[in-house]
């Protein structure tokens, strides 16, 4: 059983809202097409540890309008985001302006129009509730006609290639690309002591707590919650990666990309081009009225003073 630490005040989610989102769902889950279809389009995966620059990423690239994007809206209808989708479509005059900055907290962004982890749709189809690594068996029991109907129809209903970013499907990576022959994926890279300080960070501005685990959590992670915060976290940063790895050795390299974190922030406009080429759509199609030239791109604490480069070194990791 996984420890459990309270998010400090204005953190904590609110139960009679939860109990709303739930209720609508539980209606909604049966609404919609017949279509059983999967995505045609190719479907965009963003990969990489937590406080890689992923958020950022998801933010760029659904500013530009190409993509298919989960936004904090339809992520409210996880039992049935296409219709969310046509909702949103509907309500689109009254939630106000699309981008409002490239703001986040910790992977979570504020307008209802942003775009979302979609943390409720993934959980309501894979058993992620103890740990997010799931057995062959486990695995085996996820209703995969479902979860490609409703990816499917939310495909049709934005009508562009979908964009998906939730790291805590890094440990279920190759069930993806088994189901789905259209998913690609795009691996971010950043530098691990930046990374791990910013964990560090998110876990103590969160819980108020170093020690209180956050994000992705592999099956064995109960066995270090005793640890350091540093051991636990460059734990975490190599359990992921190395999921990662073994992931990319059993697709084609067509199916993967890299991109570097501050050649990102460098050039957002150019990494959003060479992404949508990669999954079929013209780069002259992108809009770049909201895109900045760049962004400043956080190098972390060069002085190290949590340990956390030493505990990266101690399992064979560059900071």
């Amino acid at each position: 059983m996984k420890e459990e630490f309270a998010r400090i005040p204005g953190r904590a989610k609110s139960a009679s809202y939860e109990a709303v989102v739930a209720e609508v769902n539980a209606a909604l889950a049966e609404f919609g097409d017949d279509s059983s279809a999967a995505p045609k389009s190719p479907v965009l995966f963003i990969v990489g540890p937590p406080r890689s620059g992923s958020t950022l990423l998801h933010q760029i690239l659904a500013c530009t309008g190409g993509f298919g994007v989960v936004t904090n809206f339809i992520a409210r209808f996880f039992a049935n985001p296409a219709f969310g989708a046509r909702v949103q479509t509907l309500a689109g005059p009254w939630l106000g302006a699309a981008h409002t900055g490239f703001r986040s907290n910790a992977g979570t962004t504020s307008n209802w129009a942003e775009p979302h982890e979609f943390g409720y749709f993934w959980e309501h189809h894979f058993p992620f509730s103890e740990h997010h690594e799931p057995s062959l068996d486990e695995l085996a029991d996820v209703d995969v006609v479902r979860l490609a109907t409703h990816l499917g129809q939310l495909e049709r209903s934005l009508g562009r290639p979908l964009l998906l970013k939730n790291l805590l499907l890094s440990f279920v990576l190759p069930f993806l690309a088994e189901h789905f022959p259209t998913a690609v994926f795009v691996q971010l890279h950043r530098p691990l002591l930046p990374v791990a300080q910013s964990i560090l960070r998110v876990r103590k501005e969160t819980y108020g707590s170093d020690i209180a685990w956050w994000s992705v959590r592999p099956r064995d992670a109960e066995a270090f919650l005793e640890e350091s915060a540093p051991e636990q976290i460059a734990y975490q940063i190599e359990r992921v990666l190395e999921a990662i790895r073994r992931a990319r050795q059993t697709m084609s390299t067509t199916r993967w990309l890299d991109v570097d974190y501050q050649a990102m922030c460098a050039a957002p406009a150019q990494t959003a081009a060479r992404l949508a080429e990669y999954v079929g759509i013209d780069p002259d199609t992108l809009s770049r009225k909201d895109l900045p030239a760049s962004f400043p791109g956080s190098t972390g604490d060069p002085g190290d003073p949590s340990g956390l480069g030493a505990a990266l070194r101690a399992r064979g990791l560059t900071p």
